[in-house]
């Protein structure tokens, strides 16, 4: 039983070669660590209602970047789609304003695609966000797959953000890649972690965030 976890780790590290090292070849910009717990409740009727708290660092993990709040209720509509609507307020940094409120509303389509230990994952994300004195909106899209095994489960997938009403962008803002590893303490506790490279794309000079995340989440 065990070789059998330590061949899924295998099989996702080697993914993460493939994928990320090309990544590491740029110089280093900047280190972040997101930190998060979640708590969601099922309601009638295959809806659930969640709430997480995320507390978000950058400059190697010594500067506050974000402190938010999410609020989310979606349905699983059938056992390959589930749809969900999202709120987020969070304290932001920037360089030029300091610390400022932001909100932030996003709708997701989520499609599945299960066989055996096996699952293909598929994101829509329309997103706008009170920013600026123009709310900025975007559509991302998340591919990924997840291969589990028992109480683990191990991912990789590919995220990119597409500018929609942004006159100076109008090709791709940024992309992430991410490496994933999710343990099932029992039915209602989980804990996650993960690795993700995420660049800004169609500029001069981009910048790269490689983040480290731990998530844990009580059902």
């Amino acid at each position: 039983m065990k070789m059998h976890k330590y061949r899924i780790l295998c099989f996702f590290f080697s993914c993460y070669i493939c994928f990320f090292i090309p990544e590491l070849r740029s110089q280093v910009n900047d280190a972040n660590l997101w930190i998060a717990f979640s708590k969601s409740f099922d309601l009638p009727d295959k809806w659930k209602f969640s709430i997480t708290e995320e507390l978000r660092l950058k400059e190697n993990y010594s500067r506050l970047d974000n402190l938010l709040t999410q609020f989310s209720l979606g349905k699983r509509l059938s056992d390959w789609f589930s749809a969900d609507l999202n709120y987020r307020y969070s304290l932001k940094y920037n360089i030029e304003r300091g610390y400022y409120h932001r909100h932030r509303i996003h709708t997701d389509l989520n499609f599945r695609l299960k066989a055996d230990e096996w699952q293909f994952n598929n994101r829509f994300r329309i997103q706008t966000t009170a920013d600026t004195p123009v709310f900025e909106w975007y559509f991302r899209q998340k591919i990924g797959v997840e291969k589990s095994f028992e109480d683990l489960t191990g991912g990789i997938a590919w995220e990119y953000y597409y500018p929609i009403n942004n006159p100076k962008l109008k090709l791709l803002d940024r992309t992430r890649f991410y490496f994933s590893l999710e343990y099932k303490i029992d039915k209602r506790n989980f804990i996650s972690g993960g690795f993700i490279i995420e660049r800004e794309r169609n500029v001069k000079n981009p910048w790269t965030n490689y983040i480290l995340s731990v998530q844990y989440t009580f059902e």
